[in-house]
């Protein structure tokens, strides 16, 4: 971008009223469901492939954005 990472996220926040991290939090769990939405990516590999060392982190970011686990949520999409 062509600065430092904290003119970014102020650029960012000033834009957006929230910082970058926020967003990327944001948008994790809308990656997972495209991933879980498929079924062909073991739900293990999803937090490794958005950048996650421990899925339970992004298992609590998904919760908190679905109200429901990975596990749950591949679930009910695929019987749709």
């Amino acid at each position: 971008m062509g600065c430092s990472r904290r003119i970014a996220d102020l650029s960012f926040r000033k834009g957006t009223g929230r910082p970058i991290l926020d967003e990327i939090h944001a948008r994790r769990p809308e990656e997972a469901k495209s991933l879980l939405r498929h079924g062909d990516v073991p739900i293990d590999d999803i937090p490794l492939r958005l950048g996650y060392d421990r899925g339970s982190y992004l298992g609590i970011l998904f919760k908190r954005a679905t109200g429901t686990t990975m596990r749950a949520w591949r679930k009910n999409a695929t019987r749709t």
